[in-house]
């Protein structure tokens, strides 16, 4: 695979639900005319087995929380096939308001944060000890 050309291309998006397979087409099409690299996408109202329809339009890998029953809140973060992208860790939020990947971009270690907040400070205080530690 080839090396992906820096800057790389990063969005982040409240998507209010991506269960509707004509709204997940358009939001995909979208990021996929930007030529977006790596999308955060929040408030997926999908399960975590429903999270890999969002692996289309040439994103190969997708981390993601769901909630633990329901369709509600939920974060994916997407990394396009251009992107050499290797997993070290992943934390996830059993709630579906965050998660987190470690892992190496390009050959360069890197933390990937996605988070759907509105929670009280004693979850931003668990967000600041993740990335800490």
């Amino acid at each position: 695979m080839e090396s992906h050309k820096v800057p790389l291309r990063l969005a982040s998006y409240n998507v209010k639900g991506v269960l509707n397979p004509v709204k997940r087409r358009r939001i995909l099409g979208k990021i996929k005319k930007d030529k977006v690299d790596i999308i955060f996408l929040q408030v997926t109202h999908l399960t975590n087995s429903e999270h890999a329809k969002l692996k289309r339009q040439g994103f190969n890998q997708v981390f993601s929380a769901s909630y633990e029953t329901g369709h509600r809140r939920g974060v994916a973060t997407l990394i396009s096939s251009r992107v050499i992208f290797e997993k070290m860790t992943e934390t996830k939020d059993k709630k579906g308001r965050y998660n987190m990947v470690v892992g190496k971009l390009e050959g360069s270690e890197i933390t990937l944060l996605n988070v759907y907040g509105g929670a009280t400070w004693g979850f931003y205080r668990h967000i600041f000890d993740l990335i800490i530690t």
